[in-house]
């Protein structure tokens, strides 16, 4: 249990406050985009939310349960996705590509 409360701490510590992003033209930490997967049949259309590892860490079970993606900034997709437009197809994998649809932000984040 002391462990748990040491974990909890050391991650609060760590974490980034994030503001809202106030621009929509290209993905930057704390969009939501949505992006249409190519390249893997089991995929298809989804939300992705980048953030920065520390938020990662403590909202991921929020992101689990309403079947979305939470990535890091530093992670394959999250740096693919990183400064990139609507419109755009990348490749983050060497046969899994992602063409970004939608860039705006997750509610459940940032709210009223």
């Amino acid at each position: 249990m002391a462990q748990g409360a040491e974990y909890t701490a050391r991650a609060l510590l760590a974490l980034e406050i994030l503001t809202p992003p106030t621009q929509f033209e290209i993905v930057e930490v704390g969009h939501r985009v949505t992006v249409k997967f190519e390249g893997d049949p089991e995929l298809d259309e989804a939300g992705v939310t980048v953030l920065t590892p520390a938020n990662v860490m403590l909202l991921k079970d929020l992101f689990d349960q309403k079947n979305e993606i939470v990535v890091s900034d530093r992670s394959p997709l999250g740096l693919a996705l990183l400064k990139k437009r609507v419109g755009l197809t990348l490749k983050f994998r060497p046969t899994l590509s992602a063409k970004i649809l939608e860039i705006g932000v997750n509610p459940e984040i940032f709210s009223d």
